[in-house]
């Protein structure tokens, strides 16, 4: 089950919240896997059902499972929420957009549109200047899924426009990045340009590096995009330095195969050669795998 196939990772991390403990909360930002294993715990435990607590705590657990990418678990507990009405609505809203893209990733259009329908049933029946923001930058990044991209950036810039002063790093970081997404998928490069920068800029503020290391990258390709190849070079060493000590294995991927491609444009084959050793193709998409096979070719 591939779930990174947007062209600009776009991790999608929780609210803080008033009802999960802030040692998981703050670990959830950073590891989904010590997220998943300390919100399992805390259920096995017996906190109480449907209660404020459960239910932030199954907020949590089912995003960590889809960016694990843990189908069949996540399929569980989607289920089991799906039966329970009504659920609060910033679960409620995750449920169905989790539930449509899980359909979406294993081809069930049925499925995909029963429940891309009542994500917006849900979305028409609630004020959006009252919603909370992380429900509303939720919905927005649903939309690059169904690759309407106008209506996403629609739905953010009044976002975008109410923060802008705002001290809150984590939430703004959250923001430019899908503006920054929905722009580069329209190919408008120029535009995701400065968002990304301000992604980076408010994600270094943060306490989650892996976040701050993937709009590092994502600074270095709208450099890429915009053939500001140099600056691209030195960003994608920038973040592989700062991986070794991170550690992202997806983002340390993607840095070597975009240098792979520059040193092939630069017609340097030593250097070719050596980024794409450290390739890992059964981490790229179907378009980037195509890529990567046509500089295997390369002599």
């Amino acid at each position: 089950m591939k779930f990174l196939l947007i062209l600009f990772i776009a991790f999608f991390y929780s609210a803080k919240s008033w009802a999960a403990p802030a040692k998981i909360e703050n670990t959830c930002q950073i590891n989904p896997k010590q997220c998943l294993q300390l919100v399992e715990e805390r259920l096995n435990e017996g906190v109480e059902p449907k209660t404020s607590e459960w239910y932030r705590f199954k907020f949590l657990q089912i995003q960590a499972l889809f960016e694990l990418e843990q189908a069949q678990p996540l399929s569980k507990v989607l289920n089991e929420l799906n039966s329970i009405s009504p659920l609060p609505t910033f679960l409620q809203l995750k449920v169905y957009i989790l539930s449509a893209k899980n359909a979406m990733f294993r081809n069930n259009v049925q499925d995909f549109e029963r429940y891309k329908s009542k994500t917006f049933t849900l979305m028409k029946g609630l004020n959006l200047d009252t919603l909370d923001p992380y429900s509303l930058i939720e919905y927005a990044n649903f939309h690059i899924y169904l690759k309407d991209y106008r209506t996403g950036i629609e739905l953010l810039l009044p976002l975008e426009k109410k923060f802008r002063d705002h001290p809150n790093s984590e939430l703004k970081k959250t923001i430019y990045t899908n503006l920054g997404n929905m722009h580069a998928l329209q190919k408008s490069y120029k535009n995701a340009f400065p968002y990304f920068q301000l992604a980076y800029e408010n994600a270094q503020l943060s306490l989650n590096k892996h976040y701050a290391l993937m709009t590092h990258y994502n600074v270095a390709r709208s450099h890429q995009m915009l053939e500001m190849h140099k600056e691209a070079e030195q960003i994608f060493l920038d973040v592989l330095s700062a991986e070794k000590t991170i550690g992202h294995p997806t983002i340390k991927n993607l840095c070597h195969y975009r240098l792979a491609i520059f040193y092939n444009e630069q017609n340097n084959q030593s250097k070719l050669k050596t980024h794409l050793k450290q390739v890992d193709p059964t981490k790229l998409s179907t378009k980037l795998l195509k890529q990567y096979q046509q500089l295997l070719s390369v002599k």
